[in-house]
């Protein structure tokens, strides 16, 4: 979406690959375009391979420590969405993409938003959802088990 000018003037900028699905807010101060954020930690589009057992594809989705292959250093986690601000600086022609990752990684979270109060002004406050993400896990390794009762979580609240 343009704001000044014509698409000539749009220009592309080159960001570690990963899955972003939500945004906190985006503003513009000056030279510098700031993206805060929820992405992925790896680019990954959320469904398991035709014939791969979506019990552990998932699993290993929510569980960051477990290694998924040693040999090529992979580690399970990216389904974990992180709060992360990316910063563009345009002074002059020349460009500076900064990142960081401003709530850890220790949970996952997703579904930003700001006080509407806030809309169009710069501010550093949002609210998301966070999740404990060892507690999902057991959550879904309960109701795929066959030893185990009906899922507590498939039951109706009536």
């Amino acid at each position: 979406m343009l704001r000044y000018g014509d698409t000539s003037s749009v220009q592309w900028f080159y960001i570690e690959l990963s899955c972003i699905f939500h945004i906190f807010k985006c503003f513009r101060d000056s030279y510098e375009v700031v993206v805060r954020r929820c992405r992925s930690l790896t680019l990954v589009f959320p469904c398991p391979d035709w014939g791969m057992n979506k019990f552990n594809w998932f699993s290993r989705g929510f569980n960051s420590r477990e290694p998924v292959d040693t040999n090529a250093n992979k580690h399970g986690g990216y389904l974990f969405t992180c709060a992360y601000c990316l910063w563009v600086e345009i002074e002059h022609g020349i460009w500076e993409i900064q990142e960081s990752n401003f709530m850890g990684t220790e949970f996952s979270m997703d579904f930003p938003f700001i006080n509407a109060e806030f809309t169009g002004l710069r501010n550093r406050y949002g609210y998301a959802q966070v999740t404990n993400s060892e507690q999902a896990l057991i959550a879904v390794m309960q109701c795929q088990s066959p030893l185990s009762s009906p899922c507590p979580l498939a039951q109706s609240s009536a």
